[in-house]
């Protein structure tokens, strides 16, 4: 049956981790990971410093024993992997056995402590070359770099007074805003905890289960998982308020539906991230920053849940047209009725593992808990339901696969996490995300739309990696003034910039909610988040279309609103189609171009520019369907 554990059908280890000795190593590992985390999930997590570092000590430990220097190497763990794989570990829990003593110091280091902070420094690249990729590693090259080449450039270009080798030490290793920063602790805390619930949620034969209940529902549609993917998604993350925690959660069901499906991890994985992002941009909750925006505006909180209700369902627009003809050009159709399981029977068998995610839904939606302790109780509630019945009961083999599996689904995620300390490190320490938002607003000048540009930068730049409610709160006070003072609708302003600050999710090259949803994939973290751009291209054009057009924010006449919200929506699916390259059978390069300026027409306002975006979004519909009837009889 669908729900049934085959206690036979276990993942293989890589073949470098074989051995007896690194077999043992990597599942001690792996169950003091599962251990730790699970315990951070019921006591609460230690103060950061310590969480983080005893976090990325096992995350370094495990990376070098099971991650080769070279793809293909699978000869077994060589002795200098296993010297990395301890340095790794010691390195990390120096901070965590004296914190106390580095707090007293305020961080300053000693000698011996810079050595340490540049060996750990280099053991995260050299886990991020492994684990992500060397775009990675020249990305945090350049950032880490600027902390001294800064100093040689002009104090208007962006230059600073430089830095010592001992304070770049103290903010990179020893601080809260360096590799053991915020993105690291998400990682460190519910990011982990997540994962493994999904892996428990395997090995008791949830996944299984909820891929039966898709098929059931919806397999004969095209696209359906990826569908289901986007509908889920938005729904959590309206109320969950973090779009990394979304990904995760739900992205631990629904990525594995795309793959089956046939949809390729990368692009699985950016469905899921893009779709949890949008979460965050859509009413009620918008991860508590419309609250924060109805007290900074003083305007009803009802208004601004309204005013965000267009742009949202305009980016979810685009996804799902994305989504359905991603399905299209890749022929994925839906199965026969005859060929799917049956509800009922799929209920009946395995009906009590929705206990599980259901808790976790309640846990987060309706009890309002923090995002650790939802993962928790959700992670108890799927273990206890699947030791309700012989056939999903996981014995001990299982369960060690479940940590198993669990710490090595989080490696690729906490090694992004502690590579993106490195980028977001310099740009605490130099001032560079205000410093860099004065430059391009004064650059700017007059030009509404040239600010606007320079503001989308700045507000991706000066919101990497950081939790949504402090995205609006850094974004609104350094970037929407210099909006508001060029004339636009300070509402418009505000929107602006938490859309563009909300991005960084998806937006390399610290896209937390990327990342998380590649460690799931089993993709590249950077290119998944390539791919989510892509994808989520209208979350970077609907903040222009609203700034110009504040009609989407339900300012103006009721016809001006329902007229702009139509020819928008006309203009995202042409982009859709523009970018896929599909609408019945491949797009010429003429037809994309074509479409994907039509889009661009429609999206700015204005009675001319809506009857040239529809006139010619029309005739290339006419011209690709002639083509498609006259070469279709041809075809076998």
């Amino acid at each position: 049956m669908s729900a049934t554990i085959d206690r036979e059908e276990v993942a293989a280890p890589p073949g470098r981790w074989r051995g007896a000795a690194p077999y043992a190593a990597v599942t001690l590992l792996s169950v003091v990971f599962a251990v730790f985390h699970i315990r951070t999930g019921w006591v609460g997590v230690l103060p950061d410093l310590q969480q983080r570092g005893i976090h990325l000590a096992m995350i370094l430990a495990l990376v070098f024993l099971v991650v080769p220097a070279r793809r293909g190497d699978v000869g077994g763990v060589p002795w200098h992997d296993v010297l990395l794989s301890a340095a790794g570990a010691a390195l990390c829990l120096y901070p965590v056995l004296n914190h106390a003593e580095i707090s007293e110091r305020m961080g300053f280091p000693t000698a011996l402590e810079q050595w340490l902070g540049v060996a750990t420094a280099l053991l995260v690249v050299e886990a991020t070359r492994r684990t992500i990729g060397l775009t990675m590693v020249v990305i945090i090259a350049v950032f880490v770099s600027y902390l001294w080449i800064g100093a040689h450039l002009p104090m208007d270009m962006g230059g600073h007074a430089g830095f010592s080798l001992r304070r770049a030490i103290s903010t990179l290793y020893l601080s809260q805003e360096g590799i053991f920063g915020p993105t690291l602790g998400a990682s460190a805390s519910f990011i982990a905890l997540f994962i493994l619930f999904g892996a428990v949620a395997k090995v008791t034969g949830t996944g299984q289960f909820i891929i039966d209940i898709a098929h059931s529902a919806l397999g004969t549609v095209r696209g359906g998982p990826a569908k289901v993917a986007v509908a889920a998604s938005a729904l959590l993350g309206t109320l969950s308020g973090s779009a990394t925690a979304n990904a995760v959660s739900t992205g631990m069901f629904t990525i594995p539906l795309m793959k089956r499906l046939g949809y390729s991890p990368r692009f699985a994985g950016a469905v899921e991230a893009v779709a949890s992002t949008g979460g965050q941009l859509t009413p009620p909750v918008m991860g508590s920053a419309a609250f924060i925006m109805a007290e900074y505006l003083q305007l009803p909180y009802r208004q601004i849940a309204a005013a965000a209700l267009i742009p949202a369902i305009l980016f979810y627009v685009m996804l799902l047209v994305t989504v359905h003809l991603e399905a299209a050009k890749l022929g994925l159709v839906g199965l026969r009725r005859d060929q799917l399981p049956r509800m009922r029977a799929v209920m009946l068998h395995g009906g009590h593992l929705l206990i599980g995610p259901t808790v976790l839904v309640f846990q987060l939606a309706v009890m309002k808990t923090t995002v650790l302790s939802a993962a928790f109780m959700g992670l108890f509630a799927a273990l206890l339901a699947g030791m309700l019945r012989r056939h999903t009961r996981p014995g001990p083999r299982q369960l060690l696969e479940a940590a198993r599996e669990g710490a090595l689904m989080s490696l690729q995620v906490g090694v992004a996490c502690a590579a993106a300390g490195l980028i977001i490190g310099p740009i605490f320490l130099s001032g560079l995300g205000p410093k860099l938002a004065d430059i391009l607003v004064n650059a700017a000048g007059a030009n509404l739309l040239v600010l606007l540009v320079f503001a989308m930068i700045a507000a991706l730049i000066m919101s990497m990696g950081l939790p949504s409610t402090a995205v609006y709160i850094l974004v609104a006070v350094l970037i929407a003034p210099a909006i508001v003072a060029l004339g636009v609708a300070p509402l418009a302003a505000h929107m602006f910039a938490y859309w563009f600050g909300t991005m960084a999710n998806i937006t390399p090259p610290v896209a937390t909610a990327a990342y998380a949803a590649a460690g799931i994939a089993g993709s590249n973290p950077l290119m998944t988040g390539l791919s989510a751009v892509r994808l989520g291209a209208a979350g970077f054009l609907l903040p222009f279309m609203f700034v110009f057009g504040p009609q989407l924010l339900l300012i103006g006449t009721t016809m001006e609103i329902v007229l702009a919200t139509a020819t928008c929506a006309v203009g995202v699916s042409a982009l859709a189609a523009a970018f896929c390259g599909f609408l019945l059978r491949p797009l010429h390069l003429v037809e994309r171009l074509a479409l994907g300026a039509a889009a661009l027409t429609l999206m700015y306002p204005g009675g001319l520019t809506d009857v040239l975006g529809v006139g010619l979004t029309a005739i290339v519909g006419a011209a690709h369907w002639l083509r498609h009837r006259r070469l279709a009889p041809a075809e076998p």
